[in-house]
């Protein structure tokens, strides 16, 4: 990382990245990594702890509003897709294992898409709160 007024290198963080976020008070930073981990550092790269259990690498990270929760995105969407593109009538009533309990693919499904319809209500009012304009809700032109 560098200072913006002076160009000088004030920290480095020794990960392979996509992605790169500061807190807002601008002591934190987590990077979303290709390592399957994202990495929380204070501003002056040292690591504070290592966020694992991802399945995939990690695409884009966030934090809060209030600086106290650290989201990660990984290949979650991409591997739903694969998923869903995968089923047929002839396994949809074979039983997987959903979160660690046996179910039915078509009832995983509904419980996923409720799941999703869920998170998209927090992002609506997300935006909402910060005055942000989704871009299905922007007038053309």
């Amino acid at each position: 990382m560098w200072d913006a007024a002076t160009g000088a290198e004030v920290a480095t963080i020794n990960t392979a990245g996509r992605q790169v976020v500061f807190n807002r008070a601008g002591n934190l930073v987590v990077a979303a990594t290709l390592d399957n981990d994202a990495h929380l550092l204070r501003s002056d790269g040292t690591e504070l702890r290592v966020l694992t259990g991802h399945d995939n690498r990690i695409i884009g990270a966030a934090f809060s509003p209030d600086d106290q929760l650290v989201a990660v995105m990984d290949k979650a969407m991409q591997s739903l897709s694969a998923t869903l593109a995968g089923l047929s009538l002839d396994n949809m009533n074979t039983s997987i294992t959903y979160y660690g309990q046996p179910t039915l693919p078509r009832i995983g499904t509904t419980y996923t898409l409720n799941d999703l319809h869920e998170h998209l209500g927090q992002l609506v009012s997300y935006a909402r709160m910060n005055q942000i304009v989704p871009p299905w809700s922007k007038k053309p032109g």
